[in-house]
């Protein structure tokens, strides 16, 4: 990065008669009048623009002197930044009390010290000023503090700094391909039924399966979010593509449960066997009746990366997943709620999720009544870096069995392309 240094030279030329090109300052004595030019030298533009320079001694002179403890003034800037003003009358530091001068220099957008701040405090414009004998420091920005000696021209010296912007370009080549998955009959690794979003994107970049990962020679550095690069897709790009990160399934809500099949806990589609944990728990011990429990669902990311499920206090029922890495990226969740069943007599009445809070926040109430499945889908960029939900599970005369009753929230990205 480059430092461009906006030369901002403030002559401050204290002298009872002012001090100016090829003058000489008068001779001072005891209650002299000090003035100060300040010219900005700058070869940026400032046409149009503006400073405001505030000054302050501390202590204020004695009342005896005739002079001035304390400016306030606005001057507009021509082209190279340069100001031809004089401010006369300024307590010199001698005086008594003895005493610093701070000044602080605002520079404006536009005319009349109006528009936006550039040198704002915290430096958020890329713009920030020091006298010169604090520019390696930097412990005063937009500031200085110093003596006006009476009798002598007191020059200061402010540099304004900015850094410029550097950019490359790394041009590469894709081919876009259809949709794999498409293909009849479809590979192994595609979901079932085949996806019929349009909207998908894939392509060829040329990244090849080293050791199962995907090697991409031209770099693609930069990809967003949205797009993956996996060997199970053939190490094609594809982007838009939904997909089911992990999950906490609540299910069988019927009075014989507790068989090991109750709560569903892991990555991807937790339907297939070989991606959760699983147990058992005793839900409804009646099946005309109204119960209900808090649920809760935790990601932790980083070393020792685990989701857990629980069920009422950790002490009735807590189940964990260990993870190999983090999850990646989300953007999105998915409630599913069941309260159906073979026949009228067999299913819930109605299936609640209650209070479900991510991190914190309330997303509202869920509900499933006889013979409903209901999905409820949302955005949000609360799931990366760690996520906990929780909520209160509501039964009411429940007799579904597996699949026919449950709550499940589902985590992924592009979860709404699922259903």
């Amino acid at each position: 990065m480059s430092r461009l240094t906006l030369a901002a030279v403030a002559a401050i030329a204290i002298a009872a008669v002012g001090c100016g090109p090829g003058g000489k300052p008068g001779g001072a004595e005891e209650g002299a009048l000090s003035s100060i030019s300040i010219n900005l030298v700058t070869n940026p533009n400032f046409q149009g623009n503006s400073v405001r320079i505030v000054g302050t001694r501390v202590p204020g002179a004695d009342l005896k002197y005739p002079c001035l403890n304390s400016i306030d003034t606005c001057w507009a800037l021509d082209v190279n930044g340069s100001l031809f003003h004089v401010i006369e009358d300024l307590c010199p530091s001698e005086n008594i009390p003895k005493g610093d001068w701070t000044f602080t220099y605002e520079i404006y957008s536009e005319l009349d010290c109006k528009g936006e701040l550039m040198n704002a405090p915290g430096n958020p414009n890329n713009f920030v000023c020091y006298a010169i004998d604090d520019i390696f420091d930097q412990a005063h920005a937009n500031y200085s503090v110093e003596k006006l000696e009476a009798g002598v021209c007191n020059e200061n010296e402010i540099v304004c700094i900015t850094k410029t912007a550097d950019k490359t370009f790394d041009f590469d080549v894709c081919v876009e391909v259809d949709d794999p998955c498409k293909a009849n009959p479809p590979p192994a690794h595609c979901p079932q039924p085949p996806p019929t979003d349009n909207d998908i994107l894939r392509l060829d970049c040329g990244c090849v399966d080293v050791s199962g990962v995907c090697n991409c020679a031209q770099g693609l550095d930069g990809l967003p979010s949205e797009c993956t690069v996996l060997p199970a897709n053939g190490c094609l790009v594809v982007c838009g593509e939904p997909a089911k990160v992990a999950a906490a399934r609540f299910r069988s809500f019927d009075a014989n449960s507790a068989v090991g099949d109750d709560i569903f806990l892991g990555i991807g589609d937790v339907g297939v066997g070989s991606n959760r944990v699983q147990t058992g728990f005793q839900w409804a011990p009646t099946s005309s009746a109204i119960y209900s429990y808090p649920v809760s669902f935790v990601y932790t990311p980083g070393l020792g990366a685990k989701l857990v499920a629980n069920v009422g206090a950790a002490s009735v029922k807590t189940l964990e997943y260990s993870l190999t890495g983090d999850l990646g990226s989300m953007d999105s969740f998915k409630v599913t709620i069941a309260a159906r069943g073979p026949d009228p007599s067999k299913d819930c009445d109605k299936v609640e999720l209650l209070n479900l809070t991510l991190d914190g926040v309330n997303f509202g109430n869920f509900t499933a009544t006889s013979g409903e499945v209901a999905d409820y889908d949302f955005s949000t960029a609360l799931l990366n870096g760690g996520f906990t939900f929780t909520g209160t599970l509501v039964l009411t005369n429940c007799a579904a069995t597996q699949e026919n009753s449950k709550v499940e929230i589902l985590v992924g990205r592009n979860t709404a392309a699922l259903f």
